[in-house]
């Protein structure tokens, strides 16, 4: 093997291990992406019975949202977007809280 091909091989390896690298972080946010959601249903099962007005249900809601909101600004998640999809469209967490 010449100098060319060992450079080859071993940018190659390196470049493997940070795409295993990036795939594993890809999907530790992705978990905790999934505990977020898990923990801010639990909230709104425990804190909330059935709502007697829309705008019960809309606060419920908004508190959802905020929980979520914060778990994902913990992670360190600054690309995500949370949207609310609704039978005439999706509206953007920043709407849906107005």
């Amino acid at each position: 093997m010449n100098d060319d091909e060992e450079r080859l091989e071993s940018l190659s390896a390196r470049l493997k291990e940070r795409q295993m690298a990036e795939k594993f972080k890809i999907q530790d946010i992705e978990n905790k992406l999934e505990q977020a959601e898990a923990m801010t249903l639990r909230l709104l099962d425990s804190s909330h019975g059935e709502t007697d007005s829309i705008e019960e249900a809309r606060v419920i809601a908004e508190t959802c949202v905020t929980v979520l909101a914060e778990c994902v600004q913990v992670l360190g998640v600054n690309d995500v977007k949370i949207t609310a999809t609704f039978s005439d469209g999706n509206v953007p967490k920043s709407k849906l809280l107005q």
